[in-house]
């Protein structure tokens, strides 16, 4: 188990500047990977009202179930680590194992994990670049017969990461474009099909 604070900053890129952004970054082939992510809640949405999302994260070499909950101006990221094959079991069944830290988690918070409910997957393949001033992320996601381009910068202090992150908008001609947690622009995808 691992939980942290999640510090980042997001904006949604267009197609032009994520490949702009990738040549900047000298981004090879190699360097990316994917990662399927299934997004559960109850059906009366006891983790939307929270401001909570959970997913079953699919890598290449393993699985993570995670929990984000609001956590001062960031998220907590409560996590479990399970095998490809145990992670494969509970998106097959549409609900999480009845142990771990998150299921601990989910009862602290009062919600019963035994009426998660699985929503919808989405896919991403993604680029990573490390800096002195944090981590930036690239991501390109497909999910309900759409497809968007996000950059994430992740880094340890929540001011001056935000300064960092809107210098780096300003810097390279990007404009502010507010970005939604992947899990709600899944969910407002598969509403509109």
């Amino acid at each position: 188990m691992s939980e942290q604070v999640e510090i980042e900053f997001k904006n949604m890129i267009t197609l032009s500047e994520y490949k702009k952004l990738l040549q900047l970054f000298h981004a090879k082939e190699e360097d990316f990977f994917y990662q399927s992510n299934s997004y559960f809640d109850t059906p009366d949405w006891q983790l939307k009202l929270k401001h909570a999302g959970l997913r079953i994260r699919l890598l290449p070499e393993y699985a993570e179930l995670t929990l984000k909950t609001p956590f001062e101006n960031d998220l907590l990221e409560t996590t479990d680590s399970f095998t490809l094959e145990e992670g494969k079991k509970m998106i097959q069944q549409g609900k999480i194992k009845s142990s771990g830290f998150v299921y601990t988690k989910l009862i602290s918070l009062g919600i019963n994990p035994d009426e998660l409910r699985l929503l919808g997957n989405l896919a991403t393949t993604r680029y990573e670049h490390k800096t002195k001033e944090g981590l930036f992320v690239l991501d390109h996601s497909v999910y309900c017969n759409q497809e968007d381009y996000e950059l994430e910068f992740e880094t340890a202090h929540h001011e001056e990461g935000k300064k960092n992150f809107q210098q780096f908008l300003i810097d390279q001609a990007i404009p502010t474009r507010p970005s939604k947690h992947k899990i709600a622009r899944m969910i407002e995808a598969n509403h509109q099909l």
